[in-house]
């Protein structure tokens, strides 16, 4: 009689306990990454001032330092304390072994957007930006607008400490009318510079 009880009481409990998942219940991304993880948020401080600050939808890390990221949005300091931030489908970091909270180089793919906070606004296809230099460039077709303005060139280049925007081939502004009508500017270049925190505009060839 004992050990047909003790029998039952070790099949009910056995019942009652979950399942634990197995390791072939996980789907992983990529079975090449170290370490793969769902949203969540990265940042960096040099000397109590922001060097960067990243959010992600997804996130997946290599031995070699390498992070890839889905759904991203970095932003990043400007000059004069401003800052500006880059979104895209996907981005790939680049950290330096000795410093993995460091941005060295970054690889943005699909619906690349740039934004300043005074309004500036830049998309592309694709961008690469480098953390040493911090200089964000853009390799393919590209495309900006400002308030009444808008623009759009071949290659293009975003330097963070200047702030100033270089349309590098085929090189089109176009302003539109202000509230009286005037004010109109269209003009077209091999290249253009656009300084926004010192006002001007400069336009090189053809």
């Amino acid at each position: 009689v004992f050990v047909v009880g003790f029998a039952i009481v070790v099949f009910l409990a056995m019942r009652r306990r979950p399942t634990a998942p197995s390791g072939e219940d996980i789907v992983r991304a990529d079975p090449g990454a170290i370490l793969e993880s769902g949203a969540g948020e990265r940042k960096s401080f040099n000397f109590g001032k922001l060097d960067f600050h990243l959010k992600y939808d997804k996130a997946l890390s290599y031995k070699d330092g390498r992070s890839t990221f889905v759904g991203i949005a970095l932003t990043l300091p400007d000059r004069d304390g401003r800052t500006f931030v880059v979104t895209a489908d996907e981005g790939e970091l680049v950290s330096p072994p000795d410093k993995p909270a460091d941005l060295t180089v970054a690889k943005l793919t699909g619906n690349v957007k740039l934004t300043t906070d005074n309004g500036l606004e830049v998309v592309s296809a694709d961008a690469s930006y480098d953390g040493k230099l911090g200089i964000l460039t853009i390799p393919g077709a590209v495309t900006f607008t400002r308030a009444r303005m808008k623009g759009s060139g071949v290659g293009a280049t975003y330097d963070r400490n200047r702030d100033v925007l270089w349309l590098l081939a085929d090189a089109r502004i176009n302003v539109a009318p202000d509230a009286t009508g005037g004010g109109t500017v269209d003009a077209s270049a091999s290249k253009a510079g656009l300084a926004r925190a010192d006002n001007f505009i400069k336009l090189e060839g053809t």
